[in-house]
């Protein structure tokens, strides 16, 4: 991942920080669900989610990247760079997907989480392509 796209995610969180008690409780829980992917804190999304945090949330708007896209492109971003938190990234990413993240959801590209998740991760992680594939991933 590149500087610039962490550092976008450093804001994001810095300001979800500030605008807590500013934005309803549901916005508030999707925006920590993000934070909680950043940091692949699996117990976190998960506690997240079953308090209503949403595994489809776009950060955004309606053209970002789905809850699964930065789970998957911080899991590649870890399995290069950060290993100690290769494995919590990846259970991130099975959280999200045992929780209904949708794996065909397409993104601004045009392309699904599924396709961009075999333009970004090389060579592809048999462990996470087996479960987006269990999931419906087409």
């Amino acid at each position: 991942m590149s500087r610039g796209k962490l550092l976008t995610w450093i804001v994001i969180l810095f300001c979800s920080v500030l605008l807590h008690g500013c934005i309803d409780e549901e916005e508030q829980r999707n925006l920590d669900l993000n934070g909680a992917i950043i940091l692949s804190d699996p117990d976190r999304v998960r506690s997240l989610i079953r308090s209503g945090a949403d595994p489809n949330y776009r950060i955004n708007g309606p053209n970002g990247d789905p809850a699964l896209m930065t789970a998957i492109g911080f899991f590649d971003d870890c399995r290069k760079n950060h290993k100690e938190l290769e494995t919590k990234s990846r259970e991130v990413i099975k959280v999200l997907l045992e929780n209904g993240a949708d794996p065909n959801v397409r993104l601004s590209t045009g392309r699904t989480v599924y396709q961009s998740f075999h333009l970004l991760v090389r060579p592809t992680d048999p462990e996470i392509e087996k479960l987006l594939i269990e999931k419906g991933a087409k």
